[in-house]
């Protein structure tokens, strides 16, 4: 019965808060826009597991710089313009124009390292102002990118070819990147999702400390590593969460 009655709750708790206000939640990034033109799909499930129904009582609106960093100013004020509820941001540079933008709406780190060395919270117990969220250890992941770098070759040959051989964020090994040692992402989406609803619900970003991911995970693309000619060492490959072959 108790299941039952869990199934029931959700519905009836989306009815309920699709009867009131429907929350405009924006999302800036620096980075390419997704061919769907949707913000991150672990974000909108997420708040849809807390009552929050897509074109119900929620509503999306995405902005992406495209790489082009100059253009972030531009599309924070976009989404001050909206008049959105919350902010959520992806990157140091879309996070910093945020926070310039506006002094008012929350604003909710996703993906950001050192969010207290950028200047964009205080601390990460008392984060003040309008931000929160969730950022990364840099300095202390830093030296482990290096640590998992350190074979003569791959470095030579990325600096050779001025390629990154570490990304943060393991999405870009997905999409043909060498390696990445960082967070989830769906994780943090998943924690971001919470501070989202807990500042719909009157909660100051002031109040919520940042924080820092629970796990990272090191991502090894083997095809690009073989169309590198590089050899990647076997002891590295053991020690990699996921191989992408």
């Amino acid at each position: 019965m108790a299941t039952v009655g869990g199934l029931l709750a959700a519905p009836l708790a989306a009815q309920a808060q699709s009867r009131g206000k429907t929350w405009r939640v924006g999302f800036l990034s620096g980075s390419a826009r997704p061919p769907d033109d949707a913000v991150p799909l672990s974000l909108r499930q997420a708040l849809q597991e807390l009552g929050y129904v897509e074109q119900q009582n929620v509503v999306y609106l995405g902005r992406w710089a495209e790489a082009k960093q100059d253009r972030l100013p531009g599309l924070a004020a976009e989404l001050v313009g909206l008049k959105v509820d919350v902010i959520v941001t992806t990157g140091g540079p879309a996070s910093g124009a945020a926070k310039r933008a506006t002094s008012s709406i929350p604003i909710v780190l996703a993906q950001v390292g050192d969010a207290d060395g950028l200047g964009l919270i205080e601390s990460l117990a008392r984060p003040g102002g309008n931000v929160t969220g969730v950022t990364d250890q840099s300095v202390e992941l830093s030296a482990k990118r290096l640590t998992a770098l350190n074979r003569k070759r791959v470095i030579d040959f990325a600096l050779v070819h001025r390629i990154p051989a570490m990304y943060e964020f393991s999405f870009l090994v997905r999409d043909g990147g060498l390696m990445s040692y960082g967070a989830n992402q769906d994780d943090n989406y998943r924690k971001v999702a919470s501070y989202v609803d807990r500042i719909f619900k009157g909660a100051a970003p002031s109040s919520l400390p940042v924080e820092r991911p629970g796990r990272y995970y090191l991502t090894i693309n083997l095809k690009t590593a073989k169309a590198l000619g590089l050899a990647l060492p076997q002891s590295l490959l053991l020690r990699a969460d996921q191989v992408i072959e």
